[in-house]
């Protein structure tokens, strides 16, 4: 409440097309944290006598391969820095009625929390902490989850340019950290037996059919079938039988696909112009 108060305070006497252009700005430096954050820890940059691979947090069965999270969370980081140079470029050159305009204002403070969130879950997690990290986890995805609903993820009818540069990074985003949650909650609980393993899996797959079919979010569910791949890969690593965890994941990418087809099949056709009926003249 406190730093509310004093946000509110900092930003009554700011016009709203300043405010807009200062929290695109915010947002891309705090996205810069975050990923710097990311690449210093996973690099060993810092923290040198750390083991913990990053990219493959609390060792859970659920995440993904490192090697396929390490190349997914450089796609993320890519798109939602295509993202903030938007936005950014939107702030200084349309009016404040602009769609990209309205977004940044719709999402205020939460893109940033957001970053600054990941960043300290990254450094906590790379120190060995377990506690803490799995707050700063649930606030990354409760602020991202928000952000969803403020700025109406995913809205099929929205502008091309709207579609690529804000909705697509964002979902790809709130999928791929939801499946990290789920493996959060996995390694938290220490869920080891195959029966689990195959309730979480479902778990997943439900959730991602809900988002796509409900909110209209194809991106969410292929972002899902790529964990589950690396989550495929991982399994097929181990040396102790995982059979009917693998086929359940591979049976999971086969749902979202199929899944992706349908949807893709409606919304085009909801796209195309409706017939008007013309009432016949007669000579």
């Amino acid at each position: 409440m406190i730093l509310r108060h004093n946000y509110l305070i900092l930003t009554s006497n700011i016009s709203p097309m300043n405010r807009i252009k200062s929290l695109s700005m915010a947002n891309a430096i705090s996205l810069l944290i975050h990923a710097g954050a990311f690449y210093a820890i996973q690099f060993q940059f810092v923290n040198r006598n750390t083991a913990t691979n990053i990219s493959d947090p609390y060792q859970s069965w659920l995440s993904a391969s490192p090697a396929i999270a390490l190349k997914m969370w450089g796609v993320i980081y890519t798109l939602l820095a295509i993202f903030c140079l938007y936005h950014i470029r939107m702030a200084w050159s349309r009016s404040t009625n602009h769609n990209a305009n309205n977004d940044t204002s719709r999402a205020n403070i939460l893109f940033i929390l957001n970053n600054l969130a990941g960043a300290g879950w990254l450094v906590t997690l790379a120190g060995g902490q377990e506690s803490v990290p799995l707050v700063l986890l649930a606030i990354q995805l409760g602020s991202l989850i928000i952000i969803h609903q403020r700025l109406h993820v995913y809205k099929r009818d929205r502008r091309f340019k709207s579609n690529i540069y804000t909705q697509i990074p964002l979902s790809i985003y709130l999928g791929w950290l939801s499946v990290l949650a789920v493996a959060t909650i996995d390694s938290w609980l220490q869920l080891t037996t195959d029966r689990w393993k195959i309730v979480l899996v479902s778990a997943i797959i439900f959730i991602s059919l809900l988002v796509m079919f409900i909110r209209h979010n194809i991106f969410f569910g292929l972002a899902v079938i790529v964990a589950l791949y690396g989550m495929i890969v991982k399994l097929e690593s181990y040396k102790t039988s995982t059979y009917d965890s693998i086929l359940a994941a591979w049976i999971g990418i086969g749902i979202l696909a199929l899944a992706s087809v349908i949807k893709l099949t409606v919304d085009f056709r909801l796209r195309e112009s409706p017939q008007v009926y013309q009432r016949p003249v007669y000579d």
